[in-house]
């Protein structure tokens, strides 16, 4: 993981005397850092306990820009904008050593407005799983799914524990299932295959309408509260097919939204003069309105810590 990385000269607003501080914070790197006894008792009822609070300074273990940081949020309501994930570590380490529960909460709502994307998903969510964060947990994992198994770095991969990769895999698993139901087809009795969807707004795709043989065999398609079923085309099928395939990889809507996904059906409904004229506009909408549907589904899974 990364490097906490810090300028050697870094100084702290924190170091300027204040006239009515009552403690100064006496930091791991030589910082002196000026502050009030009351604040520092209202953040945590341990911080001060264990301490000879008439010393003129208290020794902490942590460096300088960690307290800093702690105190930007405790006075000022500020969470820093960190450069790293091995910095934010080190915040919450100090504030789970303290039991500053207000400034776990700070980090929290800074990671998830939103997760930050400059940072590897998997360097978040194992930092995450460590503290307990569960809603960065599981935004991070879900940022994972957009990436293949098979193209996560080895440097990535190194540095999370196992137990807590395993979850991860679970995770996944459990998604990879939800999205590919979305675009999965059942085989009904005598063998023809079959698509129940509740999530279009209308019917009138030409896909549905058309009674040409265009991309292979059709599909036998229940929409909604419609009682009649519909016959899909064999492009459109194929179509599904080729969506479940993907998204058992990589479970997020914008997967069946992709233009290797949609174009070799674009291409079989070419043949029927009567698809092609619809079938660009009718395919992307279906593809869009899938895509949300498949979100919808891999939010309902939960990640467990």
């Amino acid at each position: 993981m990364e490097q906490t990385a810090l300028p050697p000269d870094f100084r702290s607003i924190f170091e300027a005397h204040e006239d009515d501080a009552d403690i100064i914070l006496d930091t791991s790197d030589g910082g002196w850092l000026y502050v009030h006894k009351l604040i520092l008792r209202k953040a945590s009822d341990t911080l001060l306990g264990t301490e000879n609070c008439d010393l003129p300074a208290m020794p902490v273990t942590e460096e300088k820009a960690v307290w800093d940081s702690i105190l930007r949020m405790l006075y000022h309501h500020e969470v820093p904008d960190f450069a790293c994930v091995a910095q934010m570590r080190d915040i919450l380490e100090a504030a789970r050593k303290y039991d500053l529960e207000f400034v776990m909460k700070d980090i929290e709502h800074g990671l998830l407005c939103p997760l930050r994307k400059q940072w590897d998903a998997l360097d978040v969510y194992a930092l995450a799983c460590a503290y307990g964060l569960q809603s960065v947990a599981t935004q991070a994992a879900r940022a994972t799914l957009a990436t293949s198994l098979y193209q996560l770095s080895t440097r990535e991969l190194h540095d999370v524990p196992a137990s807590v990769f395993q979850r991860l895999l679970d995770y996944r698993l459990r998604c990879q299932d939800a999205a590919a139901a979305v675009a999965g087809l059942s085989k009904q009795g005598g063998g023809n295959l079959f698509k129940r969807i509740d999530w279009l707004p209308r019917t009138t795709y030409t896909f549905f309408e058309c009674n040409c043989t265009s991309g292979g065999v059709p599909c036998s398609v229940r929409l909604g509260s419609d009682a009649h079923s519909h016959w899909g085309r064999g492009y459109w099928s194929s179509y599904l097919e080729s969506a479940e395939q993907a998204l058992r990889e990589r479970p997020v809507g914008d997967v069946v939204k992709e233009t290797a996904i949609i174009v070799p059906s674009l291409k079989a409904a070419g043949s029927c003069t009567s698809c092609r004229q619809h079938i660009y506009e009718d395919l992307t909408e279906f593809a869009e309105h899938m895509a949300k549907e498949v979100d919808r589904a891999v939010a309902a899974v939960s990640l467990r810590l």
